[in-house]
């Protein structure tokens, strides 16, 4: 077409140029398209990280708020046997009968 174009319009290379942009700008999209996804599984993973370790942090939490009340119940246990094991003696008056 180029070469027996009387007008000398070289169409080849605008065919050519116009296919180039067409491909660049769907690379570019494709590109786009590639990071917009790279970035909501990065922001997808890091919630889910984020949510892990908030719930370890409940959990360890309620392990030692269990913890120290059976610590707290152990000790209250300790001390009520060793006073029942103790009773107060009174001595009893001894009377004398005439």
């Amino acid at each position: 077409c180029a070469y027996v174009c009387p007008s000398s319009i070289p169409l080849v290379q605008y065919y050519r140029a116009a296919k180039a942009d067409i491909r660049e700008q769907a690379q570019k999209l494709a590109k786009a398209e590639h990071a917009k996804q790279r970035f909501e599984f990065r922001q997808e993973r890091l919630r889910l990280e984020d949510e892990r370790k908030e719930a370890e942090r409940q959990a360890r939490a309620e392990r030692l708020a269990k913890s120290k009340a059976e610590q707290a119940k152990k000790k209250l246990h300790k001390r009520k046997p060793q006073t029942q094991q103790k009773p107060v003696k009174r001595k009893q008056k001894m009377s004398l009968s005439v």
